[in-house]
């Protein structure tokens, strides 16, 4: 008996030592966040069970799941910050807050044609990521850039659905001729991304030096910008679903007179120009009064035609996850704008709102096909549908602008379109009742690429083969017609001026383009001893374009190719070299001329590295240094291989007397120039980056200097007798210099509560070193160190107030009265001409652009706001459009209410008169441009896990943002960005409030 309760003793301890062994043994869900140090998510951090092979990735906002035991230990890892090891002790949810690591410094940077170790990077480049840009509730990512990267100018001139993208210009302008834009690559190829949906965008850099473009050769002289798109990561699929719903409205409308306003300036107008008024008191009255709105009315054309506000959506879905044999990452989104245009009340046959669909998809696959091959395929598409008024955007907006409130009704007592004289026209029923179109743009894009690993012949080498084939077409149905028109007469009869036609069908297939790409590559990276760290790249890269177009010369293919080579050298750690050549060809220059060789040198030094360098204020700091030669080959478009002569069909001599016959000839249209070739730009660069107090304050500044010369010019003079006035030639010389500055501070109240703080400016100022020009009387006339755009004029001293002041004044040369504009004799002659044409105002694009950043988390609550500016921009508001009675059927704007008169000699604009005097372009028209914007806000809460877990989602965040949501600036009338259409006539801007949300599981 006592050896049977000694067995069973035994057994008992046996049992509960087996326990623990057992629960450590029990594999359970472990759930977290990983976080950097401001409290944001870590996407793509790595986290996996020490010991084990395979692990997770965290999500988009940071999270995980992962199974473990009790009693094992994760590692969580991520590029630039430290390794961190966490124990499994029970199924809490996990939050684990990261550590930068100035000394690893492990994060990578896209750079050409490859990646980069941020820390090796000497070149000039910027980066921002998708989770930035997500915080802009646009619907063009274009439009998501403005503020965000130092550098990178973006100029957006219309909010129109479906051509809403902005311009973008990296360091401002260093040429007068052809392209001035940056080439712009998607995952390496030659791609535009204005289609693209921020969620399948991972990174976009830009590259801005000599270091960084030089690879691109005779395609980088403008900068490029690179778009990254996101890949599958290892781990159970990861799905993520983010829905917005926002409401559009115009950020500013103009404001035109009413009808007694019209009247009343109508009248003044024809006094001053030595007429008599052409309204009496009664029709004043009436006007003014609204008696009799059929024969008097009173209409607000863009409140007849514009709606206050628009409804927008976005959906994205993707999802991803993959093994170590395969990794996959998928996304379909689907966008949807609607227009500001009236339909309803005028027109139940068919709509003619603006609106633009959209929906797009990306798969983007990679295979592990054996221990040393890989492959990948890409595959992405774009369905565009927009549809329209017959008329375009601008030709509404230029109808609104021009048209008379008070010449006719919108509609006659009888319900028909109503109008005065054939000379007149009704916007309401020429827009929304005269047809609609319908264009429909399908784009795909496809890359399918191999890699082999030869590290077993050599360590660190590879061998890669792309290949890519994109296609994108737009076709256009239109359905048109024109409308019965009727005079109402003073006697009640109706007048028909104009009879109408049925709706017609027409259609057309406006773009048919194909692009294909071919690129093998080898490269090798290597570190020897742990102090050598060496990489080399060798590409080669053949591309050819087809267009479907009207002109012969763009129907003939687009061709190029190049060999690509990189070598860099890192010692240390800390000293590194990098050495970058593009050898490139283009078919658009003479044989001989087709090829160049554009190399680019840089340095960089890691000083923090250094063992003597023990700061606790400086802990990171590093110098970089390069300078080389680029190109740009886009000197021309329509105008294609320039080196030939090209030839018309003229009339021939005349033979026989008296009755002389022709025959037909050819004329020389264009002089060929076989010696042209590309722009060259040899670009310096220094740069700075720093990190203080802990890393809690990063900091980069750069300086540049850029000299562009064989600009193509088509000034140069040559003798008459030949019977050209010009020949094209590369006598154009430009430099450009300028610096940027982006800084942050992150850190920490509290124990909950993050924070940062951020700003970048950049200035960039180009001159006019050499351009063919006239001789000149005064050197002020010159272009020649000057602006590119620099506008010229005359400049206003104000606007004369009396005969006697006239009198006593330069003459001007033109007649002249109180309340015209008075100029500045420059040269001293007595005679106001072209010779007083002086540099005023600034050009169009800014000089100087910046953006600041602030944002909070706390507690499941978030914040971030940007600020975007601009400044040294000028708006000539001198067009048609904006002078009152121009073609005497220009509709005033209501600003013009503030007109010289008599008894208002402190007005902003001249008097109300038919003057040729007030409309020389000149300072008194030139409008300082700058202005500060809310650019975007966007304050979002994360429901906590411990609620969201219970039905399976491991995310659940709700968000309200917004996009140009306050403006400040000098123009008031226009919006400072939309005035580049030309004075009202471009669809407004639009100022966005969305909500939405996101959920992962």
């Amino acid at each position: 008996m006592r050896k049977t309760k000694k067995k069973y003793s035994r057994l008992l301890m046996l049992a509960l030592m087996m326990i623990p062994i057992f629960i450590q043994a029990q594999t359970i869900d472990i759930k977290g966040t990983v976080v950097d140090e401001t409290g944001i998510g870590l996407t793509g951090a790595t986290i996996i069970v020490q010991g084990k092979t395979g692990g997770v990735s965290a999500d988009v906002d940071g999270n995980f799941t992962i199974k473990a035991a009790i009693g094992e230990k994760l590692q969580i890892s991520f590029i630039g910050y430290a390794t961190k090891v966490v124990d499994v002790k029970d199924n809490k949810f996990l939050t684990i807050a990261m550590e930068p690591d100035s000394k690893a410094l492990e994060e990578v940077v896209v750079v050409g044609y490859g990646q980069q170790k941020k820390a090796s990077v000497v070149g000039a480049i910027s980066v921002v990521s998708t989770k930035e840009l997500k915080q802009s509730p646009t619907a063009n990512v274009t439009n998501a850039l403005a503020g965000k990267l130092p550098g990178l100018v973006t100029v957006q001139t219309t909010g129109e659905p479906g051509a809403d993208n902005s311009d973008l210009y990296i360091r401002g302008i260093s040429t007068f001729t052809g392209s001035q834009k940056p080439l712009i690559l998607v995952d390496g190829i030659e791609r535009d991304f204005k289609y693209m949906s921020v969620q399948e965008i991972e990174s976009i850099s830009i590259l801005k030096d000599a270091s960084a473009t030089a690879v691109y050769g005779v395609r980088g002289a403008n900068g490029v910008v690179l778009v990254t798109t996101k890949r599958g990561q290892e781990g159970k699929p990861h799905v993520t679903l983010n829905a917005d719903f926002g409401f559009q409205s115009p950020t500013r409308m103009f404001d035109m007179v009413n009808s007694y306003e019209m009247a009343v300036l109508s009248n003044e107008y024809h006094v001053n120009n030595g007429n008599n008024p052409i309204f009496s008191q009664e029709e004043l009255n009436a006007y003014r009064y609204g008696t009799d709105p059929y024969h008097y009315p009173n209409i607000n054309w863009a409140d007849e035609l514009i709606k206050n506000t628009a409804p927008q959506q976005q959906y994205n879905l993707t999802i991803s996850g993959g093994n170590q044999t395969a990794k996959y990452f998928v996304m379909v989104g689907m966008l949807n704008q609607r227009g500001l245009y009236k339909f309803e009340n005028y027109n139940a046959d068919f709509n003619t709102n603006i609106s633009y669909q959209k929906y797009n998809f990306r798969t983007n696959a990679d295979f592990k096909i054996s221990p040393f091959l890989s492959a990948k395929v890409n595959l992405a598409g774009v369905l565009g549908m927009k549809h329209q008024p017959k008329e375009s955007a601008e030709t509404v907006f230029d109808r609104i602008r021009v048209a008379n409130p008070n010449r006719a009704p919108i509609k006659n007592p009888d319900g028909t379109w109503s109008t005065r004289e054939k000379t007149s026209f009704n916007p309401v029923a020429e827009i929304l009742d005269g047809g609609y179109s319908d264009q429909k743009e399908t784009a795909i894009t496809a890359t399918v690429g191999m890699k082999a690993d030869f590290s077993k012949i050599l360590k660190g080498l590879s061998a890669n083969i792309d290949f890519s084939f994109d296609f994108n077409n737009t076709f256009e149905q239109r359905r048109t017609r024109s409308n019965d028109f009727f005079q109402f007469n003073e006697d009640g009869t109706y007048t028909r001026l104009y009879e109408g036609s049925k709706l017609g069908y027409g259609w057309g297939l406006n773009v048919y383009e194909t692009r294909y790409n071919f690129e093998p590559s080898i490269s090798y990276a290597n570190t020897f001893n742990d102090i050598h760290e060496i990489t080399g790249l060798l590409l080669y890269n053949q591309s050819e374009r087809l267009i479907k177009d009207d002109n012969s010369l763009k129907r003939l293919p687009y061709r190029r190719m190049g060999i690509v080579g990189r070598v860099t050298y890192g010692f240390k750690s800390k000293y590194f070299a990098e050495f970058n050549a593009g050898y490139n060809g283009s078919e658009n220059f003479a044989p001989g001329n087709r090829f160049g060789f554009f190399p680019a040198g840089s340095v960089g030094y890691l000083i923090s590295q250094e063992d003597f360098w023990k700061s606790d204020i400086v802990s990171y700091l590093k110098f970089r240094l390069s300078c080389g030669l680029v190109g740009n080959d886009a000197i021309g478009d329509v105008d294609r291989f320039l080196y030939m002569s090209l030839y018309k069909d003229a009339e021939g001599p005349q033979f026989g007397y008296p009755n002389a016959a022709g025959t037909s000839g050819l004329a020389e249209l264009r002089m060929g120039n076989e010696n042209l070739t590309w722009e060259k730009s040899t670009k310096y660069n220094f740069g700075i980056d720093a990190k203080f107090f802990k890393d809690q304050l990063s900091l980069t500044v750069d300086a540049f200097y850029e000299y562009r010369r064989d600009i193509l010019t088509s000034l140069s003079t040559i003798p008459t007798i030949y019977g050209f006035s010009s020949i094209v030639t590369n006598d154009g010389e430009v430099s450009n210099r300028g610096f940027e500055i982006d800084g942050m501070w992150r850190g920490r109240i509290g124990k909950d509560f993050y924070y940062n703080v951020g700003g970048n400016m950049s200035f960039a100022r180009n001159k006019i070193e050499k351009i063919p020009e006239s001789p000149q009387k005064y050197d002020y006339k010159y272009s020649q160190g000057n602006r590119i755009g620099q506008p010229y004029g005359r400049i206003s001293l104000g606007l004369f107030q009396s005969e006697e002041e006239i009198l006593r004044h330069a003459d001007q040369q033109n007649p002249v009265s109180p309340g015209d504009i008075k100029y500045l004799d420059i040269n001293g002659d007595g005679i106001i001409d072209d010779n007083d044409q002086y540099p005023i105002g600034h050009p169009q694009v800014p000089e100087i652009f910046f953006g600041g950043t602030l944002g909070f988390s706390w507690k499941g609550f978030d914040l971030a706001a940007l600020f975007q500016g601009a400044a040294n921009s000028s708006y000539n508001f001198l067009t048609g459009q904006n002078m009152p009675f121009w073609n005497e059927n220009n509709t005033p704007l209501a600003v013009w209410m503030d007109r010289w008169t008599p008894e208002n000699r402190d007005a902003k604009y001249p008097r109300m008169a038919e003057s040729s005097n007030n409309r020389h372009t000149s300072s008194f028209w030139q409008i300082d441009n700058k202005y500060l914007r809310l650019k975007s806000l966007e304050v979002g809460y994360t429901i906590p896990e411990r609620l969201t877990r219970k039905v399976g989602i491991d995310v659940f965040r709700v968000y309200a943002n917004g996009v140009n949501l306050l403006t400040w600036d000098n123009i008031k009338v226009y919006d400072p960005e939309n005035y580049v259409k030309g004075s009202g006539r471009a669809y407004p801007m639009m100022r966005v409030v969305n909500f939405g949300f996101n959920l992962s599981f």
